[in-house]
This record gives C-alpha cells, structure tokens and sequence, in this order.
C-alpha cells in the first residue's frame, strides 16, 4: 500500500516535515534509472524474500502496489517506498515499474521510508533502532517520534536503547535469532562481555523472554535469600519465593494487622521498566 489523501492530511496535522503538502503524480519508470535511497535504514533483503516478489511479479506482469520514488541530483530517481520490489523486478527482469513521484526534501524521503518500513513491519530491531535514533539525532523528542509513527513515547525509547547494545548481540537481533525484547532485557547489563554470555546462551538454550529475565538478574542482583529479609512466618515466605520464581525479581512480603505489604528489589530503571511492562504497564521512567 502507499499514502492516501487521507493519510497525507493525517501526516500533515502532526511532526511530519510537511509530508501532506507534497503531490503525487503516477508514471511508469525504467528499472535502471531506479537507485537505492540514502535514507533507507532497511539491509536485510533474503534471497527468499527477493525470489517470492520476482515470481510475483512475472505472474502480474508488472507491480500493482507503486514505488514511491523522488527525483535524484546525479539523474534518475531514488526510491523512497519499495526497494524490495525493485530488486525483485531485477531478478525477474522487468523493464518498467510503476511509480508514484513525489518531489521530497531528504527529511520528507527519510521519513516516508522509515514510517513505511514500520508499517509494515519490514525492519529488523536494529534497523528499526538505528532509524529511530537517526530521529533523534535530528532532534526529535521521543514524544514527537512517537506521535508520528503511531507508536507509544515507551515503544520509542525502548528501540532506541538497542542501538547501545554490544554488536555481538545486535547481530543475534539482526538474524532473528534473539527478538527485540530479549534486547530490551539486555539493555540493563552494562558489561558488554556479560551481555554476549547472556546472548550467547539465551540462542543456545532458546532461552524465552522470562528464563533470560531471571537469568539477568541471577547476575545483576545476586540477592539474598528470600528467607533472609522473611516476614518470620514461613507461608507467606513461601508467597514471596513463588512470586520471586515467577516475575525473575526478589520479591518482599508482610502481612500486617491492616493487610498485606509487597515490594520488589531492583538495581536500574531498566529492570523496574521491564517488571511494568510485563504488567501492561508503558512508562518511561
């Protein structure tokens, strides 16, 4: 799919560089004359992917779904939206695809992209990181960021903390073989030798977003035992070790004359976050 009217009017009413104010006008465009935008944070193309839009492609004769494409300095026009099925189109060897040109500033092309992307859920964690962080760096809020993608101001910071993961464990994000919330997790370890243990163990053993959780905090924590700051009453220890095995967290029971008292020991905002979250709960802290 590409930007309707009324998804341009939505993108004009907020931080969207103008993008509503910009005409789109369809012609059917030279595969050659085509390039890769600059702007596009997307790398991962498998060869599979590439292979099924080639096949589609050849059946349909040419791409239902344009390319929005801007025009380019050195001659030709840089894609803004499709680069998947351009290099399709290669593979199957089309001559012409269509397209939809708009005439964007780099701002407004690296945002259609990056919001495209996200839409559909095309970008790895890191590709998804690394153009949320270029936001940033442009001086976006996270706030802003949020708004314009459709996402909560939590989503937002949460990607872009992975971008300060060790690059060993990027890659395991990269490949799929850790997902974005394993990322998140090891977020909280500042050690980036500890960070690709953790990695490295959690792809081995497959490790699910809650055992890589206690396994953190195994090494983050190292708590005393529950019974060690118990209540003196050896059922509601019992509770607070069931509770502790459960949510990956050191948890403290009492029970007064007025009712009961819990509380969880952490050591960074990270692990709190990620013990709200597990709760439904998007903060940023």
């Amino acid at each position: 799919m590409y930007p309707s009217d009324d998804d341009h009017k939505h993108l004009a009413s907020i931080k969207t560089f103008g993008i509503g104010e910009v005409p789109l006008t369809f012609r059917r465009i030279d595969v050659d004359q085509l390039h890769r935008g600059p702007w596009q944070f997307r790398r991962d193309f498998s060869d599979a992917s590439i292979n099924e839009i080639a096949s589609s492609l050849l059946k349909a004769g040419t791409n239902i779904t344009p390319l929005i494409v801007t025009p380019r300095l050195a001659g030709g026009w840089s894609i803004v939206c499709g680069e998947r099925r351009w290099r399709g189109a290669q593979k199957a060897q089309l001559h012409e695809l269509n397209c939809l040109v708009a005439n964007y500033t780099e701002e407004q092309a690296s945002f259609v992209s990056i919001v495209d992307n996200i839409q559909r859920e095309q970008f790895n964690p890191i590709e998804e990181a690394n153009a949320l962080k270029a936001w940033e760096e442009k001086g976006l809020t996270h706030d802003e960021i949020a708004e314009s993608i459709g996402k909560s101001r939590g989503y937002v910071s949460n990607y872009i903390r992975l971008v300060g993961l060790d690059i060993q464990v990027r890659d395991h994000l990269i490949s799929g073989k850790l997902s974005a919330s394993h990322g998140r997790l090891l977020c909280s370890v500042e050690s980036n030798m500890v960070q690709r243990q953790l990695a490295s163990a959690a792809v081995r053993g497959q490790w699910s977003y809650k055992r890589l959780q206690q396994k953190i905090n195994e090494v983050l924590n190292k708590p005393k035992p529950v019974a060690d700051l118990g209540s003196g009453d050896p059922d509601v220890d019992r509770l607070a070790r069931i509770i502790s095995e459960h949510t990956g967290y050191t948890c403290i029971i009492k029970k007064t004359p007025s009712g009961w008292q819990a509380g969880f020991a952490m050591t960074n905002n990270e692990q709190f976050a990620g013990l709200l979250e597990r709760m439904g709960i998007d903060v940023e802290l």
